[in-house]
């Protein structure tokens, strides 16, 4: 019988931001994103770089006092890092990412 495979977690970083800004720099797998409208109505762009210059990866839009997330399967692997554009500072946004300096478990 063989011995069991060790399983190694990578527990992933949070930050919540109203403001638009750099949140990782370099590369990293993104886990989850989530768009909160508190006050107005809310749009969060994110990118794959440090600024709205790089690769346009998602765009959420959500209502006045409502919650709207981008349903992540698997993780999404950023090459460049990460930036959030929100259009206003009633516009929350949560985003989980692991560094791509943890992927490599073996």
């Amino acid at each position: 019988m063989e011995e069991p495979q060790r399983v190694c977690l990578c527990p992933a970083h949070a930050e919540l931001t109203n403001i638009s800004r750099v949140i990782h720099k370099g590369p990293c797998l993104v886990t989850g994103f989530c768009v909160c409208a508190d006050g107005a109505n809310g749009v969060a762009n994110l990118y794959d770089g440090e600024n709205a210059l790089g690769d346009h990866k998602c765009r959420i839009a959500a209502l006045d006092s409502t919650t709207f997330p981008w349903n992540l399967t698997h993780p999404v692997d950023f090459d460049k890092g990460i930036f959030i554009d929100v259009n206003v500072a009633t516009t929350f946004v949560t985003i989980c990412y692991i560094p791509e300096s943890w992927k490599d478990f073996a």
